[in-house]
């Protein structure tokens, strides 16, 4: 199961990597900066598919102080 890249015109496509930090997983892009407002101690690993397609998978948890509903108007 491969995931789905959705490129947008205008919008730069990064690559992010889980890094353990004080035991916590903290995802940053593949340059080295820390993605802000992660939610503490909430990202967490699961596992998604069976067998040989299972594949290990990372959640977290960001703040949103203002965000654009996505409803049109």
């Amino acid at each position: 199961m491969k995931p789905e890249v959705i490129e947008l015109p205008g919008v730069e496509t990064l690559d992010l990597v889980v890094r353990n930090v004080d035991g916590q997983g903290v995802l940053f892009t593949r340059d080295g900066k820390l993605l802000g407002y992660q939610v503490a101690h909430v990202g967490h690993y699961y596992y998604d598919g069976h067998k040989s397609e299972r594949v290990t998978m990372y959640r977290a948890t960001f703040v949103v102080q203002d965000m654009k509903p996505d409803v049109p108007e």
